[in-house]
Formats: structure tokens, C-alpha cells, sequence
């Protein structure tokens, strides 16, 4: 599992996207080739939203990822308890 999980990291990070380009760590940008009205709704589905690169070592979707949030968004997390809802 470990040996897929780094093929696709080192896919991921050897090819690029048409219009997606990161000028530094803190900005993504992206070119789109014609008006999308609902562009910030499809950019708000968690499917589109910015993974940790401690991710890399795990295949999507697999059992083996972290039973630990992980930061992606401009918050700060200042408690977790595992198994609680």
C-alpha cells in the first residue's frame, strides 16, 4: 500500500494541470478558459479542497489514513477527542 501511495504522490507532483499554477505556498491560481458562475460553489465541495502533503503517504480512500484531523483551512484546531461525535 505504501508503494502506490508514493506512485501517485510522485505522479501528483511530477505533472502539471492546465491553468492551476501555485506562485507561492500560499496561493493557488487558477485560469479558466470561459465564465463560470457557480466556480466559488464548485471550489466549496470537500472533493476540491486542499489536502496536507502528510496525506501523500496514504492511498485515497484507504483505511489507513490518519484517524486525526489534519489542518486545511485558516482555523486552528485546540482540542480532539478520537471516537467522539
Amino acid at each position: 500500500m505504501r508503494r502506490r501511495a508514493t506512485n501517485i504522490a510522485n505522479f501528483q507532483n511530477t505533472h502539471t494541470i492546465s491553468g492551476l499554477s501555485a506562485p507561492n505556498p500560499l496561493t493557488l491560481k487558477i485560469n479558466l478558459t470561459a465564465p463560470a458562475s457557480d466556480f466559488l460553489y464548485m471550489m466549496s465541495i470537500p472533493f476540491t479542497s486542499a489536502r496536507p502533503v502528510e496525506y501523500d503517504a496514504y492511498v485515497p480512500t484507504a483505511c489507513s489514513l490518519p484517524r486525526t484531523p489534519s489542518p486545511t483551512g485558516p482555523y486552528q484546531i485546540t482540542s480532539y477527542v478520537a471516537a467522539s461525535r
